[in-house]
């Protein structure tokens, strides 16, 4: 029987080989003529816990060690109407992210024909990929869930009848959220209110500036997420149920490493690595 640390160091060395493999496979090439009809594509970072150590002068790392959480952006993508999801990580850059993210999507199979519906939050960094790298062929959907946060908090301001909040999503969902806008206009804050205690006028900014992501009424009749659970639940089962344990920190190589590690589980991808490693051997 193996030991606790000798379990720790195989599998430790077998997730940066997964890793090595998977930044060694570039990108998603040119695209297929025919594909999915209709893919599902998220994307939203999630904070890993990180720990940095030196060794003092009795060559205890434990004693000057420095603790802090560490953005790991995890991409899906699913074909509409089914239940296999393709995932990808990056701890890298946002274009890294990005360009991972494509990947994910080829790999659910993307298509000349194929139509993307892109469900993320409000995240510029996340559109601006959208844009450079997912085609003319899709729709970008702002996350329902985080609008209704935004209305949420002004309601304690702009809600002018107890069922304000309720009016304003029924707005949205049937396709005016210019007659949001104008229902939180009258209370936008003064100039001179901080952010953190103007949420109407941060609502209202957050909708003006991403008017043309709000088309919940045809996501709804298309019958197509209006929001981001995919990339949610992904945060969930793929990293954070084994990243995130309770009092566990992990240096940036290791939580990288393990990171695709439980990328290519879930894309249950490990019989591939290991054929190859044998036929490498």
């Amino acid at each position: 029987m193996l030991c606790t640390s000798s379990v720790r160091k195989i599998t430790l060395e077998h997730a940066r080989r997964i890793e090595a493999s998977q930044r060694a496979s570039g990108g998603q090439g040119a695209l297929p003529r025919t594909g999915a009809e209709t893919i599902i594509a998220e994307m939203d970072g999630t904070m890993l816990p990180i720990v940095q150590t030196s060794k003092t002068k009795d060559r205890s790392a434990r004693k000057n060690r420095r603790c802090h959480w560490k953005e790991t952006r995890l991409s899906a993508a699913r074909v509409h109407g089914q239940s296999t999801t393709r995932y990808a990580v990056s701890a890298g850059s946002v274009q890294q992210a990005g360009y991972d993210w494509a990947q994910a999507v080829a790999k659910a199979g993307w298509g000349l024909n194929t139509w993307l519906h892109v469900v993320c939050d409000g995240a510029p960094w996340i559109y601006l990929q959208y844009l450079m790298l997912l085609g003319e062929r899709s729709s970008f959907l702002l996350d329902f869930y985080h609008v209704c946060d935004y209305l949420a908090t002004a309601c304690a301001t702009a809600g002018t009848h107890k069922h304000w909040l309720g009016v304003q999503k029924k707005r949205l969902k049937s396709g005016h959220p210019e007659r949001v806008l104008k229902a939180l206009k009258p209370h936008i804050e003064a100039d001179s209110i901080p952010e953190e205690q103007a949420p109407v006028r941060n609502a209202y900014r957050y909708l003006e500036n991403r008017i043309n992501q709000l088309d919940y009424k045809s996501a709804i009749e298309k019958e197509l997420p209006i929001g981001s659970g995919l990339i949610e639940a992904g945060h969930r089962h793929v990293l954070q149920k084994r990243i995130k344990l309770s009092g566990a920190w992990w240096t940036e190589q290791n939580v990288h490493s393990m990171a695709h590690l439980r990328v290519c589980r879930a894309n249950q991808e490990e019989n591939s690595y290991w054929d190859n490693l044998k036929v490498a051997a």
